[in-house]
C-alpha cells in the first residue's frame, strides 16, 4: 500500500465464488480448513467414505493435515452453518454426536491421493486456488493489524472466530474494540474463550447501532471495506483508506440510533 496516496484502494476477486468452495473454508484452532462433509459434497461421495480412507491411511494424515474436532466444536460449526442438509446427506441437526474431521490445505491434497479418482483431482485444483485466494486476503488484513501501536477498532455487522483469530496478530498492549450487529451466543462463547485464554489482551464487543458499512481503524487511520472480514477472499472485496475519524463514525451511529428510538 502506498502510504503517500491520500486514498488507497485494493480490490481482489475470487473466480471460484460461484463454485461455493471459498465459502466452505472455515477457521478451526487458528487454521483454515474444509470439513469432511463439505469435501464429500464436492467430491460427490458419502462422508463416511472420506472417514474410511483417513482411517485406512492414518499415517498420511498427521494433525497438521487433519484435525479430529471435539463434539462441541462440531456442534458449534453446525450451528454456524446455514445449510445443515446437503444432497444425499442428513446431518441430523446441530445436536448430532458425530465428530467432524477438518482438513488443512495439505490434508486436502493428501486426500485426493487416497481417493484416487479423476474427479477428486479436478476438485482439488479448484480447492487449492480457493485456499490461496483466501490466504492472500487474510495476510493483507493481518499486516494492517500488525501496524497498530495503540488501538484497533472494527465495525463489522458479522463477526466470527476467524475475525477473533486475526486480532491475535496485533502487538502486545494494543486494545481491540469490535462493534457488531450479530452478537450471537456462538460469538459470545468464542469471545469468552478468547478472553480467558488471552487475559492480557482482552477484546471488547459492543453493539453497532445500525451501522451497515464496515470500517477498520488502525490507530487513527481509517479503512472502509466492502465485505465482512470473516468472508475475505470468498467474494469481491475492497479496502479504501479514508480521512474520517472514529468519533465521526460513532457520532453518526448514535444519530441513527436516536432517530430509530424517537
Amino acid at each position: 500500500m502506498d502510504q503517500n496516496d491520500e486514498k488507497t484502494q485494493i480490490v481482489a476477486t475470487n473466480p471460484l465464488v460461484e463454485s461455493g468452495i471459498g465459502k466452505m473454508i472455515q477457521v478451526v484452532r487458528g487454521k483454515q480448513v474444509l470439513l469432511d462433509r463439505d469435501l464429500a459434497a464436492l467430491y460427490g461421495v458419502e462422508t463416511k467414505r472420506i472417514n474410511e480412507q483417513v482411517k485406512r491411511n492414518i499415517e498420511r494424515f498427521p494433525e497438521d493435515f487433519c484435525i479430529q474436532l471435539s463434539l462441541e466444536e462440531s456442534q458449534l460449526l453446525r450451528s454456524q452453518n446455514a445449510t445443515l442438509e446437503k444432497k444425499g446427506q442428513n446431518l441430523k441437526g446441530k445436536h448430532t454426536k458425530y465428530r467432524s474431521l477438518a482438513f488443512t490445505e495439505q490434508g486436502v491434497a493428501m486426500l485426493s491421493s487416497v481417493l484416487k479418482s479423476e474427479s477428486a483431482i479436478k476438485v482439488n485444483i479448484a480447492i487449492m486456488r480457493a485456499y490461496n485466494q483466501e490466504f492472500d486476503a487474510y495476510v493483507f488484513v493481518c499486516n494492517l493489524i500488525r501496524q497498530a501501536k495503540k488501538r484497533i477498532v472494527l465495525v463489522d455487522r458479522y463477526v466470527n472466530e476467524k475475525t477473533l483469530t486475526m486480532m491475535l496478530k496485533r502487538e502486545k498492549g494494543v486494545s481491540v474494540t469490535i462493534y457488531t450487529y450479530d452478537k450471537s451466543k456462538v460469538l459470545e462463547l468464542d469471545l469468552a474463550t478468547y478472553n480467558e485464554q488471552y487475559p492480557d489482551s482482552p477484546m471488547q464487543v459492543l453493539p453497532s447501532y445500525g451501522m451497515h458499512d464496515r470500517f477498520l481503524f488502525i490507530d487513527d487511520t481509517a479503512y472502509h471495506f466492502g465485505a465482512s472480514l470473516k468472508d475475505l477472499g470468498k467474494n469481491t472485496f475492497f479496502f479504501t483508506q479514508e480521512d474520517f475519524t472514529l468519533d465521526e463514525v460513532l457520532k453518526e451511529s448514535q444519530k441513527i440510533q436516536a432517530e430509530k428510538e424517537s
